[in-house]
């Protein structure tokens, strides 16, 4: 459809009209080179020209939503139009082009075109962070798009609470009033005072072709939603959950249940689903519709990869968090910026970088940065552990000697009996496990069993044995466990030797050869000791705190792992003296 003198075209009477001005324009442009054009002629060769331009414009957004994004709702190509979908940043920086749109928007787009006139009845789940867009494009530029195009009778959109939803419609309703490049090509598709439209308020309005577009929210009864004899045709889920209704076990089995029994049948044959969110939990709503057979999904946290370098940003992190001033924070990124930045792919670089990810992860804490640009949610009746009720104590130098402050103790680090484990990965891609390497402290006047050290990474396995000879010597190792289950016994043989030759004869390497436990079982046997606050953590150890919060629906466990392993060298029985007796 274009809107063409007070008529809508739809597609093949806009391709016939393309045609017919193309071969116009063409002969009128060989009438001007020739000299022998009129006034009449170049003005109808402007007139023809511009309307060429429009027909095209709207021909090609049909089948591209995100050439319609751009076209329309782009601060770059509709400057004048407000509350855009495409924005500059706020100093000024023009958003990205088309021509170089962020992977994630990218196949954000591709699934709008593929609901569009692939598969009209495709039914979506989409999970993404916070601040990535992802409402603009499905619950803002896609609905736009198919009203614009008559492609929908009936949409309905769905967010947690009316109030929100009622943002989503009124959006809609602003573009089609207001939008003045939208109502040149496509007409007036609602008119500007609300008495003069069928139905024109916060919870609907009808458009002038006829169109229902309606909020409502979770949980709300939907049977029978119809426009005259017409089912919603398209269903648009908005962030439907939050804690309030997914804060217990119960509460996310009601949402589902609803989800399944209400929203899914709402329509008919030709009706597309749209489930588009952040995770709140792990078994919530959008975690189900996720792994359901008949959704098509798609899975987004704000990093791609992570970086080659931890530990670094470890570093970077515990000085911003302690730094009044970014001076020196400055000076440690820009000292350190290469190997910082190795390895890091994001997911909308023009918006975040990992060093703003970072901050924000400083300032609103682990569980609720895991939450919002990692799509990694827990309610608390899912976790085991809990990261943000146990004990930590933290490092303090003086002349030259370390000690570890917990509440009253300052205590020598020397002083400690210093085990350690190393957790053996041997994959080589992106989603193997990670190699890990954890210290304890045990104090033995107070029993108080401190985390000293954390080493994870995905560098390969053969490269641990130099790093665990370093800590060796920087703690002084009574005991080292090596698990050497499986086809890991030559690294903990290359350990022994490589030990041995650094003259470190007072630690002790063992191999695990077997467990008598689960992996589970081993893991869960730390949360007493945390609870009673036996063992105490480092809040410097972000990779093993982020395993504890994401245990047991995390990708990874290595650091939890071996921090138990390591614990089994505090327990190991100690080599007594004995006296020989006079008898012998």
């Amino acid at each position: 459809m274009a809107y063409i003198n007070g008529k809508w075209l739809d597609r093949e009477e806009r391709q016939e009209r393309i045609d017919l001005l193309t071969e116009r324009v063409r002969k009128l442009v060989a009438l001007i080179k020739s000299g022998k054009a009129t006034e009449y002629h170049i003005d109808t060769f402007r007139k023809d020209k511009a309307e060429l331009t429009k027909l095209k414009r709207v021909h090609k957004a049909e089948l591209d939503v995100a050439y319609f994004t751009y076209e329309y709702l782009s601060d770059g190509l509709n400057p004048d139009n407000e509350d855009n979908v495409v924005r500059n940043s706020d100093d000024g920086t023009p958003h990205d082009g088309i021509e170089n749109i962020a992977k994630i928007h990218e196949e954000f787009f591709d699934l709008c075109n593929y609901v569009n006139h692939e598969k009209r009845n495709a039914r979506l789940a989409i999970a993404a962070a916070r601040g990535h867009s992802k409402s603009g494009m499905f619950s803002n530029a896609l609905p736009l798009h198919q009203a614009a195009f008559r492609k929908r009778k009936y949409i309905l959109i769905i967010s947690e609470t009316d109030s929100l939803s009622k943002k989503l419609i009124g959006w809609v309703n602003k573009q089609m009033k207001f939008n003045q490049k939208l109502r040149e090509d496509f007409g007036p598709m609602m008119h500007e005072s609300a008495s003069r439209n069928e139905k024109d308020n916060e919870e609907a309005f009808i458009t002038t072709t006829n169109i229902l577009i309606e909020s409502s929210s979770s949980g709300k009864q939907l049977r029978g939603k119809r426009h005259g004899a017409v089912r919603p045709d398209l269903v648009i889920i908005d962030d439907p959950s939050s804690s309030n209704n997914e804060g217990t076990k119960e509460a996310r089995e009601k949402l589902v249940h609803w989800f399944n029994s209400v929203v899914v049948p709402i329509g008919s044959k030709a009706t597309a689903i749209i489930l588009v969110g952040t995770m709140v939990s792990a078994t919530g709503l959008l975690n189900h519709v996720l792994k359901r057979k008949d959704f098509k999904s798609s899975f987004h946290g704000a990093i791609i990869s992570e970086p080659t370098n931890p530990q670094l940003w470890e570093k970077y992190c515990e000085i911003y968090a302690r730094s009044e001033s970014m001076e020196e924070v400055d000076e440690f990124y820009a000292q350190n910026k290469e190997a910082l930045e190795e390895g890091i792919e994001l997911a909308w670089p023009w918006r975040w970088t990992y060093r703003e990810l970072m901050h924000e992860k400083v300032n609103m804490g682990t569980r609720a940065y895991n939450s919002e640009f990692r799509n990694l949610a827990f309610s608390e009746d899912e976790q085991f552990f809990f990261p943000e009720n146990y004990a930590y104590y933290h490092y303090y130098h003086e002349n030259g000697v370390a000690y570890v402050v917990y509440n009253d103790l300052k205590i020598p680090i020397r002083d400690l009996l210093i085990c350690g484990a190393w957790d053996i990965a041997q994959g080589k891609n992106a989603r193997s496990c990670y190699n890990s390497v954890i210290t304890l402290g045990k104090h033995e006047p107070t029993g108080y069993i401190f985390v000293l050290d954390e080493y994870a990474s995905k560098e390969p396995a053969h490269v641990y044995i130099d790093i665990i000879v370093k800590k060796i010597k920087q703690y002084r190792h009574r005991i080292f466990n090596v698990e050497t289950i499986n086809a890991q016994h030559e690294f903990y043989r290359q350990l022994q030797e490589a030990v041995r030759k650094e003259g470190l004869y007072t630690c002790r390497v063992n191999d695990v050869k077997s467990h008598r436990s689960s992996k589970d079982e081993r893991i869960q046997s730390l949360e007493p000791m945390l609870h009673n606050k036996t063992l105490i953590l480092n809040d410097r150890h972000t990779m093993l705190l982020d395993q504890m919060a994401q245990y047991p629906f995390g990708d990874y466990v290595d650091s939890l792992d071996a921090l138990q392993q390591a614990i089994e060298g505090v327990f190991r029985p100690k080599t007594r003296l004995v006296a020989k007796p006079n008898w012998i």
